[in-house]
């Protein structure tokens, strides 16, 4: 049986813990205050849930981000397919690892990255 508990982002086959994708990829070196650090996670999370709110209602509530997302995906939708759910764990019993992917279509899958600058 596959768990996901979202309070600790933490996952589970069968009861026994696995690693999330972002611990079984290799770590990244990037240097910022533990405050940078903290800003990002929290703009992170706030991105990710206007995200899934566009997703669930087709609304971009005239947020440039969303605008700009909306246009990207009409632009890119021969590559993507149609969009299939967002925000749900995957696992793998093969590899014994799991993840949430941000977005999944019918030929993609999306999991959206801060970047400095432009955030389009």
């Amino acid at each position: 049986m596959n768990e996901y508990k979202s309070e600790n982002h933490e996952y589970f086959i069968d009861g026994n813990l696995i690693p999330s994708v972002t611990k079984v990829l290799p770590r990244q070196n990037f240097f910022c205050t533990p405050d940078q650090l903290e800003a990002a996670r929290v703009e992170g999370v706030e991105n990710h849930s206007f995200i899934k709110l566009f997703f669930d209602t087709g609304d971009t509530y005239d947020n440039q981000m969303l605008i700009d997302l909306e246009i990207l995906l009409k632009e890119i939708n021969y590559l993507t397919g149609g969009f299939t759910w967002n925000e749900d764990p995957l696992f793998s019993v093969k590899h014994k690892f799991a993840g949430t992917p941000d977005v999944v279509f019918e030929k993609a899958i999306i999991d959206f990255k801060r970047s400095a600058g432009n955030k389009k």
